[in-house]
């Protein structure tokens, strides 16, 4: 197999190793409701504080819904910035690696033999994520999107010794878990 396309991102054979084969790929699957359950909620509690300061002080201070609608933004703006950058990304097992590929084709791999803990974690109906490595498990709960673009123990110089990946909204999930569970 010369390469493998998925979307704009390609695996190319000069990024496999000799002998190296992918057995399983996929990309991000659209998945947003958490990121329209997160706006719902966010937009909730900016209100209330808004109700809440208005009620204490007596009347709405421009300066101080400025700052508000400010923060309110950048709260808004986090999980579609972490949605953007997952769904860009490629996912691949070959017989050797776990690999992520982004948008810019950089790719982070994680050796199937240092994977101490694979499992598949379900955060909603739609969402089919396998999380790689022991120290995933913990992190993922709270910043799953981002995990899956950011592998932890990666730095912008070393890439290729994960200690723990997110593949995030995949298909064929229980594939990808069968084959890493039999790699670690």
């Amino acid at each position: 197999m010369s390469e493998v396309q998925r979307g704009n991102t390609v695996i190319e054979a000069k990024d496999l190793r000799p002998g190296e084969e992918i057995l399983w790929q996929s990309a991000t699957e659209p998945c947003g409701k958490q990121i329209i359950k997160s706006w719902i909620i966010t937009t909730v509690i900016t209100l209330a504080l808004v109700i809440a300061c208005a009620a204490v002080i007596g009347s709405i201070q421009f300066k101080l819904l400025a700052v508000v609608a400010v923060v309110w933004l950048c709260i808004m703006m986090a999980p579609v910035q972490d949605w953007r950058t997952a769904k860009a990304q490629q996912y691949a097992v070959t017989n050797q690696r776990a690999i992520v590929v982004q948008k810019d084709k950089t790719m982070y791999t994680m050796e199937l033999g240092k994977v101490d803990d694979v499992q598949i974690y379900r955060p909603s109906d739609k969402e089919n994520c396998l999380l790689l490595g022991s120290k995933t498990e913990a992190e993922a709960k709270n910043k799953l999107r981002w995990l899956a673009g950011h592998p932890l123990g990666t730095t912008f110089s070393e890439k290729d010794n994960a200690a723990g990946m997110v593949f995030y909204c995949v298909k064929n999930v229980e594939r990808a878990l069968s084959i890493v569970s039999k790699g670690c």
